[in-house]
């Protein structure tokens, strides 16, 4: 019966039992070890030297296994030890997981911290590539010091998985430098265009105020300027000591920057301008500013001399003038050119309909003025009568004097009536008392010219040459 006993056969299924037996033990030991490292994990808290920990522990297990097992078959024994690795890579590799995920966690806790930190300071691209190069550093090393096993021929595997956690950890970091980059970019954007704002507003809103036929040589002027010291300030911004970009990356980020300028200009624009309720007002203020005015700057008197029509035709052509210029302005940054439209072309035929009809009634309120004018200087005719008939200085006494005055104007008439009513050629059946008044009165008067001449004839006196005299005086009068 001994012979039929096959020795090695039976040696290889003692050291297969056996071996399986003894890996399971020491994996089982291996296993609670590393449970209990992992409870620091439950906690959300890093295992303290957590490669050295694994690394004992692994080279503790396959100890253990090496001691027991090598009795027995080699290639069994090396076969089981080779499955024994791969069940301990297993748990070890979750356990590595765990624990750079809470490394990870941290170092972007960390790293959001700093990037605060960074986007709150005044010049955030200052010395930028110098401080992200010292975070990611301080990243790298937490961790290599957390996750980074011993260099050992038997860790190979977990050395292995640790460089690719590795990798993936700088890409992910690289990822957020990028992010912070760009954000410092936005920030050094955002205040480039507030110093551009800052230059431009003011003096900009002055050039269009003046509204002269030169207003966007003046505009891009004013443009170009802010420009100027806006690029001069950006290449801090974008030079070794800031964000430290190559040619082409900071030729885009100029470009952007300067269609970000012309934006702002544009809104500056249009509020300033491109209303139509603002381009409006401006373009009466242009009307009014000449048709108001004289060259002197001095309001308009609306004498009769002055021809309203004409000053008309100046200012709505001047107004309509100001309206082509302030619609259509074309700027200048840097090497490039921008058209901006401020006022539709419906918007433009709005204001020039509102225009329109609050210029006519300019013009028609001016000639109503004039009107009035005229007739508070127009003098009557009767006052020339008095100063001609009283003199000047007594004319002035009459009409200053209202009971003489009035007087006067009673008394004209009935003189006036009582003269000429023998040239009428049908008199009225009531003013025949007066006809018959003025013939009775001529009669006496004819009477006493008559004995005035008889008297004179008979005395050759000096008196009587007086009296001569006299009668001449009587025949102008009674001929008057």
């Amino acid at each position: 019966s001994n012979k039929e006993l096959d020795i090695p056969s039976q040696m290889k299924m003692l050291a297969n039992v056996r071996c399986e037996e003894i890996s399971g033990g020491a994996f089982e030991i291996a296993s609670a070890d590393i449970e209990k490292l992992n409870e620091s994990h439950a906690e959300d808290k890093l295992i303290e030297d957590f490669g050295k920990s694994m690394a004992r522990i692994y080279e503790t297990t396959l100890t253990q296994y090496s001691e027991e097992a090598s009795r027995y078959d080699a290639e069994i024994s090396k076969a089981k030890e080779l499955n024994l690795r791969q069940h301990l890579d297993v748990a070890m590799g979750k356990s590595f997981g765990g624990q750079s995920i809470l490394v990870v966690n941290a170092a972007k806790s960390s790293f959001d911290i700093e990037s605060k930190e960074i986007l709150l300071l005044d010049s955030p691209w200052v010395g930028i590539d110098k401080k992200l190069a010292s975070v990611m550093k301080d990243a790298h090393e937490v961790f290599s010091a957390q996750c980074k096993f011993p260099q050992s021929e038997n860790l190979s595997s977990l050395n292995a998985l640790y460089d690719a956690e590795e990798k993936k950890f700088r890409t992910y970091l690289e990822e957020k430098v990028n992010d912070l980059k760009a954000k410092v970019a936005s920030v050094a954007l955002e205040k480039g265009e507030d110093m551009f704002v800052g230059l431009m507003a003011k003096p900009l809103a002055g050039v269009i105020d003046k509204g002269k036929e030169d207003v966007w040589t003046r505009t891009n002027t004013v443009v170009e300027t802010a420009w100027g010291e806006v690029s001069r300030e950006q290449q801090a911004v974008i030079g070794s000591d800031g964000l430290s970009l190559d040619e082409k990356s900071a030729a885009q980020y100029l470009s952007a920057l300067q269609q970000k300028c012309f934006t702002l200009t544009k809104k500056e624009l249009q509020s300033v301008v491109g209303t139509k309720d603002a381009m409006f007002l401006r373009i009466m203020d242009a009307f009014d500013s000449h048709f108001r005015h004289d060259d002197k700057g001095g309001a308009r008197i609306w004498k009769s001399h002055v021809k309203i029509g004409a000053i008309y035709d100046e200012s709505k052509t001047l107004a309509e003038a100001t309206l082509d210029r302030l619609a259509t302005p074309t700027l200048t940054l840097g090497p490039h050119k921008y058209s901006a439209t401020v006022l539709s072309p419906d918007e433009r035929e709005f204001v020039l309909e509102r225009f329109r009809a609050q210029s006519i009634s300019r013009y028609d309120e001016a000639k109503r003025v004039q009107d009035a004018m005229s007739e508070r200087t127009k003098i009557p005719w009767w006052i020339y009568l008095v100063i001609v008939v009283f003199g000047f200085n007594e004319g002035v006494y009459v009409m200053k004097n209202p009971v003489l005055l009035m007087l006067l104007l009673i008394v004209l008439p009935v003189a006036y009536v009582f003269y000429a009513i023998d040239s009428w050629p049908v008199v009225p059946e009531q003013l025949q008392p007066v006809v018959e008044f003025k013939q009775l009165v001529v009669g006496k008067v004819s009477e006493l010219k008559e004995i005035v001449k008889t008297t004179l004839n008979d005395d050759p006196t000096p008196q009587g040459a007086a009296g001569a005299g006299a009668e001449s005086a009587t025949s102008a009068v009674s001929s008057s």
